[in-house]
């Protein structure tokens, strides 16, 4: 035997194993955060409510209908990233029933997650009731929390350990392909017996706290937005995430970080509508127009982003990561005035798709900054129309 060729295919064995180890831990990562998202943003207001009561339907019927809609709203988020990951099977090499196996193993991890999490919120929201939302909000934290360590730590560990085993690929794929059946299967069996009754709860959505000596000539502005229950998760999560980096991780490390977590910020733009929907009709009679009001949410948007201006000067001696926060939080605006919570259910969650996909393109584009500089200036023109059209509709 020739070892010299021993030690090469020792080595891509290797490297396939973790592939494929890593393929399947980024979809359960990918499926764990799809899930806190539709549940943060999918819920039955008093009106939807009403209707299920009305319908001639069991709780359990109208329960199991709203669960298979968020699963399959979530499966075509998951799909859309999943192309994404495509390219990368190019790097294993499977036979042809081993390829089918492992696609459609990919695809049931989604199911299987998803329905996993849903039914370990639902147990938790039935021991609680009383309690419900603050529960449904504390798994959503705890969850972010736990499925971003395993992602940036743990998850190495375990890819590693698996490629260091002994198994085959074609028998690795097997195992993952047979332990995602039996957990769906038990999954699906623990859903179907699991009593459960359709309950809403009005959340806090804002926070009255004052910000003193602040103003920017239009407060309603600002405070519309950071004392929104959106802006409060967001800002506490990424603090939390950037200090456990900060402990854990290097300097630099830490500030890379920073530059793809903070444009998250941005996307509490999507409430601004609902939070001043009461409001505007009196905006005419503080003599705030249309100019003013554009104004003023540029200066936000910018106050907002000057963490990331700051660092990206330090770091990247570049301002694309600041357009791109800009563009976001503008982007998030519009989308808001499009689809208003208070108009629909699904509003809230399609909203959060369409600023998840934009935020993608425009990530594309960073290296780009004359580009986004365009982008900001359509979305300004758009922004400026929709609010002149917004007050001649309500004048």
């Amino acid at each position: 035997m020739n070892v010299s060729k021993v030690a090469p295919q020792k080595s891509l064995l290797l490297a396939e194993r973790i592939t494929i180890s890593s393929f399947f831990n980024i979809c359960i990562i990918l499926a764990s955060y799809i899930e806190i998202l539709i549940n943060s943003t999918f819920n039955l207001n008093l009106n939807s409510l009403f209707i299920t009561k009305v319908l001639p339907y069991s709780n359990k019927e109208v329960h199991l209908a709203i669960k298979l809609f968020k699963t399959a709203v979530g499966f075509l988020i998951y799909e859309l990233f999943l192309l994404i990951l495509v390219p990368s099977l190019n790097l294993i090499r499977l036979s042809p029933i081993g390829l089918l196996l492992f696609i459609i193993a990919v695809n049931l991890v989604y199911i299987d997650i998803f329905l996993t999490l849903d039914l370990l919120r639902e147990i938790l929201i039935k021991i609680a009731v009383k309690i419900s939302q603050a529960i449904n909000s504390v798994f959503s934290i705890c969850l972010f929390l736990l499925i971003s360590y395993y992602f940036f730590d743990l998850r190495f560990k375990l890819e590693m350990m698996i490629g260091n085993s002994s198994l085959s690929l074609f028998e690795l794929v097997i195992n993952y392909f047979c332990f995602v059946v039996i957990t769906l299967l038990v999954v699906v069996v623990l859903s179907l017996r699991l009593r459960v009754d359709i309950t809403t709860s009005r959340k806090m959505r804002f926070f009255k706290y004052t910000i003193p000596g602040f103003d920017f000539g239009l407060q309603p502005t600002m405070l519309s937005l950071v004392r929104n229950r959106l802006f409060i998760y967001l800002s506490g999560m990424l603090l939390l995430l950037i200090t456990i980096s900060f402990i854990q991780a290097t300097k630099e490390n830490t500030l890379q970080l920073c530059l793809f977590l903070l444009p998250a910020i941005n996307i509490v733009g999507l409430s601004y509508y609902d939070t001043t929907f009461e409001l505007r009709r009196l905006y005419p009679f503080y003599r705030i127009s249309v100019f003013r009001e554009i104004k003023s949410l540029i200066m936000v948007g910018i106050t907002l982003n000057m963490p990331l201006l700051i660092i990206a000067l330090f770091e990247l001696q570049d301002i694309g990561d600041f357009i791109f926060g800009l563009d976001i939080f503008l982007a998030s605006i519009v989308i808001g005035f499009a689809f208003p919570r208070e108009q629909g259910v699904l509003n809230e969650t399609i909203s959060a798709i369409l600023i998840i996909i934009i935020a993608i393109v425009l990530l594309s584009l960073v290296v780009f900054p004359w580009i986004l500089w365009g982008v900001s200036l359509c979305l300004g023109v758009i922004l400026w129309l929709i609010l002149k059209n917004e007050r001649r509709l309500r004048c």
